[in-house]
């Protein structure tokens, strides 16, 4: 649904104005460190491109317990990644699952 800009199966679930809120980084300036280089829409992380292979204006969110998923609508892709680990753990798959899937998109 959110691949499609709010639409599953021709049934319109979100206005495409509300997706544009949502995947907007609206901290502009402001102080974030905790996100790095990306922003913060309405409920997502805004990524600025390049994060994995990702285009500029990919959206996704991490969960406490090490869980991600990113929303790609340029290259028409997204992943979802789903793990349970303590929210101190490492997880350095996370990376490397979204970096293969690109390479695995090829050009």
């Amino acid at each position: 649904m959110l691949l499609s800009g709010g639409e599953l199966d021709g049934v319109r679930i979100v206005k495409p104005g509300t997706i544009d809120l949502m995947t907007t980084d609206h901290l502009g300036d402001r102080p974030h460190d905790w996100l790095g280089d990306a922003g913060f829409g309405l409920g997502f992380r805004c990524d600025p491109g390049s994060t994995g292979g990702a285009s500029a204006g990919t959206y996704g969110w991490g969960g406490a317990a090490r869980t991600r998923f990113w929303v790609d609508e340029a290259n028409d892709v997204f992943g979802v990644w789903m793990v349970q680990i303590m929210p101190s753990g490492e997880v350095p798959y996370a990376d490397e699952f979204q970096r293969l899937v690109y390479e695995a998109l090829g050009d």
